[in-house]
């Protein structure tokens, strides 16, 4: 009987780490897409700029 609920317990650690742990790297992956996409904006933004003061 203990050590049926030792084995549940075990089993329930290994998913709540395993879920915190892609949860994780999920965030980590939409920080890094997040960082890429306001980079390309900023390049974006930079190469507007000199067209924007010609034709004003």
């Amino acid at each position: 009987q203990h050590a049926q609920a030792d084995k549940v317990v075990d089993e329930w650690l290994e998913y709540t780490v395993d879920w915190v742990y892609s949860l994780r790297t999920r965030t980590d992956n939409l920080r890094a897409e997040m960082q890429v996409l306001l980079k390309h904006n900023k390049e974006i933004r930079h190469m507007e700029l000199p067209v924007e003061s010609n034709s004003a």
